[in-house]
């Protein structure tokens, strides 16, 4: 299988310990989540959103606001979730929750 590109950057995981590849055996499953940046006040704040979560104003996520990024996430067996890589589009987000799923 063709890994996706940002697997392949010096850089590699963003999100991961120095960039390096995650330990494929810690995962059950692996997911992705829209990050909006959102004022509160005189901060920003990075919220993750599921992909049908009411946000805190009361109204539902919706794919017409500015996604900020997407984060792909491996779910541990005891049910936390650990971020492995921030991507720009949610097509990168599903190419690389793709392979993540074909290495478990």
């Amino acid at each position: 299988m063709k890994q996706p590109e940002f697997t392949r950057t010096s850089m590699g995981f963003n999100c991961t310990k120095n960039g390096e590849v995650p330990d494929w055996s810690e995962f059950v499953s692996f997911e992705f989540n829209p990050c909006l940046l959102e004022d509160y006040g005189d901060e920003t704040h990075t919220v993750a959103y599921g992909l049908d979560e009411v946000k805190p104003c009361g109204k539902r996520f919706s794919f017409g606001e500015k996604v900020s990024f997407w984060t792909v996430y491996g779910r541990l067996e005891n049910g936390c979730a650990s971020a492995i890589h921030d991507c720009d589009t949610r097509e990168q987000a599903e190419e690389l929750l793709k392979y993540c799923n074909s290495m478990i």
